[in-house]
């Protein structure tokens, strides 16, 4: 005999029961505690269901906050590498004018000495020249090279 069974013939006894009336209450007692188990059994698996579903909720908000911190980082790194080639390219373009404008200046001072070279070289055949020309004084009365009176 159960230990259920044991407990529901002494209560039946104590409150005066024999014959069909126990058996009617045993039976009653029985399909009430089979309700009861059951009823236990349904809120104990609910309750494994919730706290799967709680975990399973849960586990998907990590995974979907992993994801978006690896989403964010790699953006934040992507933006990090665009700006290190804005910088590089700025660098660039500074380092290009630059050589350009030292190019600039080194053929203006390229043309200054060029062009001082050629005044120094011209002022010497014009001093050549006008000292190839004989000498006179413009108020004697040589008459021959009169060009020199022009000249001074």
């Amino acid at each position: 005999m159960s230990e259920l069974t044991a407990r529901l013939v002494k209560l039946g006894r104590d409150l005066g029961l024999e014959g069909p009336e126990l058996r009617a209450f045993m039976k009653e007692e029985r399909d009430r505690e089979e309700k009861r188990e059951a009823q236990e059994r349904q809120e104990k698996k609910e309750a494994q269901e919730r706290q799967e579903k709680k975990e399973a909720q849960e586990r998907q908000e990590k995974k979907e906050a992993q994801e978006r911190q690896e989403k964010e980082k790699k953006e934040a790194q992507e933006r990090q590498e665009m700006k290190e080639a804005q910088e590089r390219q700025e660098k660039r373009e500074e380092q290009e004018r630059k050589d350009k404008l030292e190019l600039e200046k080194l053929k203006l001072q390229t043309e200054i000495e060029n062009a001082k070279s050629l005044h120094s070289k011209k002022d010497s055949s014009t001093n050549d020249w006008i000292a190839k020309i004989p000498r006179m004084n413009p108020f004697s009365e040589a008459k021959g090279d009169t060009m020199d009176a022009f000249l001074f």
